[in-house]
């Protein structure tokens, strides 16, 4: 080979190299603050409808129109301080059991968004069916039927911006791993009283 040969090779697997760069970094941008504040003026104003539903509603209704309000709490929380975060210049990372959560990937926030859509639909078909009772037991449970479909959108749009932010979602607490025997004594049920 000549080396006006190899100099061309050299010159396009370096071009190469830098546009598979570019790629990566325009794949993997960062949020921005102004993504941020976005986000978290559309969650604090469902939160003041959330509120609103608490003070309104009783019953089963206040139980689910409080889950809600919670939801959206701990999501502004999450949103919060990963704008701090970002603020700051502080890089979070997350280690659970001793390994580090990766950010999620983008189909994993694609496909949460896809639930975040069909869970809208659920909704807004959830809210037309309750547009069509005035009274009695089918208004309720129309009601509740809004409600839950409510809590679930918020619920998914949490899981969304843990992935889209990359913040993780804990659970609670663990499930078990082995069965732990019943406590006191069975017996027949004649010798039950």
């Amino acid at each position: 080979m000549t080396a006006h040969k190899v100099g061309v090779i050299a010159l396009v697997g370096l071009v190469a190299v830098l546009a598979a760069s570019v790629v990566v970094l325009v794949t993997i941008t960062p949020p921005t603050a102004d993504q941020l504040d976005h986000d978290l003026t559309a969650v604090r104003k469902q939160i003041v409808d959330a509120q609103g539903d608490t003070v309104r509603l009783g019953g089963l209704l206040k139980v689910l129109a409080d889950a809600r309000l919670q939801t959206l709490q701990n999501t502004q929380a999450m949103l919060e301080q990963k704008r701090y975060s970002l603020l700051r210049f502080i890089d979070l990372k997350y280690v659970v059991s001793g390994e580090e959560r990766p950010a999620a990937s983008q189909a994993a926030q694609t496909a949460a968004l896809a639930d975040i859509k069909n869970e809208e639909k659920k909704l807004s078909e959830a809210q037309a069916k309750r547009s069509l009772y005035s009274g009695g037991l089918l208004l309720v449970m129309s009601q509740l039927n809004v409600a839950t479909e409510e809590l679930t959108l918020n619920q998914l749009r949490m899981k969304y911006y843990s992935l889209h932010y990359g913040l993780p979602v804990f659970a609670a607490s663990k499930p078990r791993t082995s069965a732990e025997p019943p406590q006191g004594t069975i017996v027949k049920d004649k010798d039950a009283l």
